[in-house]
């Protein structure tokens, strides 16, 4: 049974649904927590699950064949994360999803959630709500490597709430595709900057 901040929580994501709707859909969901360091996704499952953060920053990343990690992007509070390519393309996932915080979860098995949808065709706003969410999340991390510098996508990464404060450096700079020590530089210059306005 949720409690009365899980439904809040709840009726943020989902701001169409009302109180009934968001009890039938959370009975879908499994209630989890994670310790940081714990994978929520593993490289190769085929596990078509999804998550909605209540509590917690997570991180999606690539492997290269030399073994080094290159973060994709981070999800948060109130943010759904699954990998794309199980859920939508039926492959084994390329990437990996890993708590970096202790984190509280509802998990969602992708197929039930489908079958639920497909008895009740009102919830389909939902899967659509959350789907979109997470691929508008990727197209906008494709197009700022596209059109900005790595210092821009860092400040707009500073502009995003305390996820810079909550994540280790070496993912900070995996995630804007640079080096710790290039952001060490960044960070200097911008200091500089502010101190002589």
């Amino acid at each position: 049974m949720l409690n009365k901040d899980q439904v809040y929580d709840f009726l943020t994501l989902f701001r169409f649904l009302n109180f009934e709707d968001i009890y039938k859909l959370s009975r879908l969901a499994r209630y989890r927590k994670l310790k940081a360091g714990d994978l929520f996704i593993e490289l190769g499952s085929e596990k078509r699950k999804v998550a909605y953060i209540q509590q917690g920053i997570m991180r999606a990343y690539f492997i290269r064949e030399d073994g080094e990690e290159r973060t994709h992007f981070f999800a948060k509070e109130k943010e759904p994360i699954g990998s794309i390519e199980v859920l939508l393309e039926n492959q084994a996932s390329t990437q990996v999803i890993e708590a970096l915080e202790d984190c509280k979860i509802w998990e969602v098995d992708y197929d039930l959630l489908q079958d639920f949808l497909d008895r009740h065709p009102k919830f389909e706003k939902a899967r659509k709500h959350m789907l979109q969410d997470m691929i508008v999340r990727s197209s906008k991390r494709i197009k700022s490597f596209v059109v900005n510098t790595p210092e821009e996508r860092y400040l707009h990464l500073l502009e995003q709430g305390d996820i810079v404060g909550r994540v280790q450096d070496k993912h900070l700079a995996s995630f804007l595709g640079i080096t710790p020590v290039s952001l060490s530089r960044i960070r200097k210059r911008l200091a500089e900057k502010s101190s002589a306005t």
